[in-house]
């Protein structure tokens, strides 16, 4: 997500600042008086007591809100995280892939780009930043420890694991189950 330089002083004032005045117009002060010591304009301070904002005592601007709600979005990363115990790394067009996909399935109005089927790099960076727990690396070569740990209890623990994030209609095999 771009971070565009200020040049207003709009919404300076803070969302405590706003919930105080809010406050003090509910106790009976005026709304010139609570403008003027809380610093807030006189119109933005009506338009959140008169509730005519969609949610009074919170400061939006730039009108952009996140395309995923946020339990979608924690359902995004658990699925993620669920991948990466599986030790199925995801790169940053995987994700851009996966998001769109997933908003797709879940009948989601998005402005993502519907020819190359991805979410956009401002979606990501503002989705990493949301969501510090996932953290993206580049791929790198296998070193001589993971190759002599690739024996069998450790493929097992890959394929309970790999069960477990992704149930496929085929868990009969790994499980004798079939």
């Amino acid at each position: 997500m771009r971070t565009p330089k200020r040049t207003s002083t709009r919404g300076k004032y803070g969302e405590q600042a706003l919930s105080d005045a809010l406050q003090a117009l509910a106790a009976g002060t005026s709304l010139k008086k609570a403008a003027r010591d809380y610093g807030i304009p006189c119109k933005t301070l009506r338009r959140h007591r008169d509730n005519k904002v969609s949610t009074p005592g919170k400061i939006f601007l730039g009108g952009k809100r996140p395309t995923l709600s946020l339990e979608f979005e924690v359902e995004l990363v658990s699925h993620i995280q669920n991948m990466e115990r599986a030790l199925f790394g995801l790169t940053t067009v995987d994700m851009r892939r996966l998001a769109f996909e997933f908003a797709e399935r879940a009948k989601i109005e998005h402005k993502f780009n519907k020819d190359s089927k991805m979410a956009g790099n401002d979606w990501l960076r503002g989705f990493l930043s949301r969501h510090p727990v996932i953290s993206l690396r580049s791929p790198q070569a296998t070193s001589i420890g993971r190759a002599v740990g690739f024996n069998w209890p450790n493929v097992m623990q890959f394929c309970s694991s790999l069960i477990t994030a992704l149930p496929l209609p085929l868990c009969g095999i790994w499980t004798n189950q079939a």
